[in-house]
């Protein structure tokens, strides 16, 4: 009886696709067919002895095998079956159900696809080196096989293809052109491979991501377009990294204005430089990992010390540790701002907050606290800037020292030289003082000391603040000009704070008696 499979030619092609994607993913399709193709090599051969001339005497026949005829049977069956299914929406019914496309196994992932490129690569310089072997001696012969074997073995390990550039039926180009397809394949590989080592959950990795997609696209269709060009056949890996990217595109959507499109392909015979760019990229991401993990162990040094400090304060002043603990903060503080943090950093700045004001004199500060300083400076007057014109502060309760300067300063005018002009702490100082104006002129680097004249020389000025933390070593003329109009002068070392001003005031002037 004749064995209709009623399938149409379209469909003979279809199932072939179909049967070749399962077979390289199954072990257990692998199985089936292996035993189809036995029992299909014994019929062809039965068939080719029945049909010899009577007078040809045909050869004596290996001993039949046993041929599980029933299960080959299922086994084709169990084939068309699920080939069937896999076209047909299950909401179908049966009687109305026609055959479809057969879907397309999910791509393969960076890391499977990285070492395979790789191993094509070895196995393309191998099949140069082979073909120079195989005219040698029976030895050479010997060890090509070998070598054959281990790389088809290695192969079926990483779940690849088959290497198809080892094959007797392909038609491989010249030398020169194979030694490229290695580099294209080298290439693909370590692009996949970078893909495989990006941390998405790093902002800088994830903007590096497009890098990454722009030259997986460039690598695979180099090598799309070398195969192309002398006709070999197409590639597992370069389907699946192109598949891949596809998929990837689109999730992240991300647009590769380039390398994507069949008619646009990349120039294979560039893969030296694009060698060399990926080389950059590998470089330049290890670089960056390398000063993230620097500032996050530079950070931690600065928590460390910060805490330290906070925990030491007594009110009184600063202990030798404490001292110690100062110095090496300063050395973080420099060693932070060195990897490219910004001294307007935010979480540097908060962190640094509370300890502004606390800063001992008996130790000399490094340019980078200054500079930090500057900016947290900046930060709170435009915070304060936005909070005097929502809401008034609460007055703060006065200290013994504050009302002593209240009853000196009650009614006067005071000029302050330095830091940024904020406009809470300047209406504290005028309230703790009850002064009648506090002209709070903000400190330029390398400004001339004239533009502080004719507030200093004011007959209604008694006193000059400077904040000698922000103010650069010119300022030092101040006290010159001050006691050239007879104003009195005094340096604020840590900030102003109405408590430690009123400190500061009665430690170095007496406002009760003219200056001398």
């Amino acid at each position: 009886m004749p064995f209709e499979c009623g399938l149409t030619d379209g469909d003979w092609n279809e199932l072939s696709k179909w049967v070749s994607d399962s077979a390289r993913r199954s072990s257990e399709v692998r199985h089936v067919l292996g035993k189809l193709s036995a029992w299909l090599s014994a019929t062809l051969q039965e068939a080719e002895l029945a049909t010899r001339p009577v007078e040809e005497p045909p050869p004596a026949p290996a001993a039949p095998e046993q041929r599980p005829l029933v299960e080959i049977g299922s086994a084709i069956e169990q084939l068309r079956s699920a080939w069937r299914r896999s076209q047909m929406p299950a909401e179908v019914p049966a009687e109305v159900r026609a055959p479809k496309a057969l879907p397309q196994p999910p791509p393969s992932q960076p890391r499977e696809m990285a070492p395979r490129a790789r191993l094509k690569a070895e196995a393309c310089r191998w099949a140069v080196q082979r073909r120079e072997l195989e005219s040698g001696s029976a030895s050479d012969a010997l060890s090509t096989q070998a070598r054959n074997t281990e790389l088809r073995k290695r192969a079926k390990a990483c779940g690849s293809g088959d290497l198809w550039m080892l094959s007797r039926d392909v038609d491989l180009p010249d030398s020169a052109s194979m030694h490229m397809l290695a580099a294209g394949f080298d290439n693909l590989g370590h692009a996949l491979e970078i893909a495989l080592e990006l941390d998405l959950e790093q902002k800088d990795e994830r903007e590096t991501m497009g890098a990454v997609l722009t030259v997986i696209a460039e690598s695979q269709s180099a090598v799309r377009a070398l195969l192309k060009a002398h006709g070999l056949p197409e590639d597992d890996e370069q389907n699946d990294a192109y598949r891949w990217l596809s998929e990837r595109t689109r999730t992240l959507q991300h647009y590769l204005p380039r390398f994507m499109s069949l008619d646009a392909p990349a120039d294979p015979t560039q893969w030296e430089d694009l060698g060399a760019r990926l080389a950059s990229l590998q470089g330049q991401l290890s670089a960056d990992r390398a000063r993230r993990r620097d500032e996050r162990e530079a950070r931690s040094r600065v928590s460390y010390h910060v805490k330290r400090l906070l925990n030491s304060f007594d009110g009184g002043h600063a202990s030798e540790l404490a001292l110690d603990d100062w110095r090496r903060l300063f050395g973080a503080l420099e060693g932070l701002l060195a990897l490219g943090v910004k001294t307007s950093d935010v979480r540097l700045r908060e962190e640094l907050l509370p300890l502004v004001e606390a800063r001992p004199l008996e130790i000399e500060v490094p340019e980078c606290w200054d500079r930090i300083v500057d900016e947290i400076d900046r930060a709170l007057a435009l915070k304060e800037l936005d909070e005097s014109a929502k809401s008034a502060r609460a007055p703060r309760e006065r200290t013994p020292a504050v009302l002593r300067v209240a009853e000196l300063l009650r009614g006067k005018r005071v000029v302050m030289v330095g830091g940024a002009n904020r406009p809470l702490s300047r209406q504290a100082l005028i309230d703790a003082f009850e002064l009648a104006d506090l002209d709070w002129i903000t400190s330029r680097e390398h400004s001339s000391n004239e533009v502080f004249r004719a507030s200093i020389a004011r007959d209604e000025t008694v006193l000059v603040l400077l904040l000698i933390r922000w103010s650069s070593h010119s300022y030092g003329a101040l006290k010159q000009m001050a006691d050239g109009y007879g104003k009195r002068f005094v340096n604020l070392p840590r900030g102003y704070n109405p408590t430690q001003v009123a400190e500061e005031i009665l430690r170095q002037v007496s406002l009760e008696s003219e200056p001398s």
